[in-house]
């Protein structure tokens, strides 16, 4: 059955989530990012869980979501809009100015109002990849100082309001030890903060993704086999 199959990635999802530091997923372009952390939000709608979701990309992919919405069978569109609320952002720096502002909803609520539980990136390194120019130095100084206090406060509002946080970023080359190996983007200070992740692979049958879970310097990864549909991801029976 699908649902159970997606109960089972949330719950995957919060059994690894870390006590201290960030969960991130990552892997190549077109990979399935998106629709698993679409998937993963809208679990936690069905629990009428608030969730804020950043997307900093060109063009939100609204039928990947209403795709997955019915596959979650939420068909009350109110329901769906009064917990997902989701924020387009265009620059870098409008990403920085809303996650340290982000504290407000907590400190500003009401009796009675619903605190977000869930807060999705999607995706954190690309528009500070894009604002990178190897001959500013400058630039790329502030731009790694403004990542860093994004995570940072990440971390906090992790610590101080129970708040479940995933990142959306992608994969980049790394070259250690005259070896090229694929992390994710954002360098030293994504190793630092993300203390977790989940890596999406292809593998050589179409279609099927190899879900690598792991923390930071982990010799034995927890590796999940699913399946990418027009349904999003489904996991295998056995899983």
């Amino acid at each position: 059955m699908v649902f159970s199959s997606h109960n089972r990635l949330y719950e995957i999802f919060r059994k690894y989530q870390p006590k201290n530091g960030l969960y991130s997923i990552y892997g190549n372009f077109g990979v399935g990012k998106t629709t698993l952390a679409l998937q993963l939000s809208l679990f936690s709608v069905l629990k009428e869980n608030d969730v804020i979701y950043f997307y900093t990309k060109p063009n939100f992919p609204y039928n990947k979501l209403f795709k997955t919405t019915q596959t979650h069978e939420i068909l009350d569109i109110n329901f769906l809009t009064s917990h997902l609320n989701l924020l387009l952002i265009n620059t870098f720096s409008q990403l920085y100015t809303s996650i340290l502002n982000l504290e407000f909803i907590f400190l500003n609520k009401n009796e009675g109002d619903i605190i977000p539980k869930m807060l999705v990136i999607d995706s954190l390194t690309d528009l500070y990849r894009l604002e990178l120019n190897s001959k500013d130095v400058e630039r790329n100084v502030r731009l790694n100082y403004q990542l860093n206090q994004i995570l940072a406060t990440l971390v906090y509002l992790k610590q101080n309001y129970t708040l479940d946080i995933l990142i959306i970023n992608e994969s980049s080359k790394k070259t250690a030890i005259g070896e090229i190996k694929e992390v994710q983007a954002g360098g030293s200070v994504m190793e630092y903060w993300v203390t977790r992740s989940m890596k999406i692979e292809r593998t050589n049958v179409i279609n099927k993704r190899k879900l690598i879970i792991k923390k930071i310097n982990d010799k034995t990864p927890i590796e999940i086999f699913s399946t990418l549909t027009n349904n999003g991801f489904q996991l295998e029976p056995h899983t």
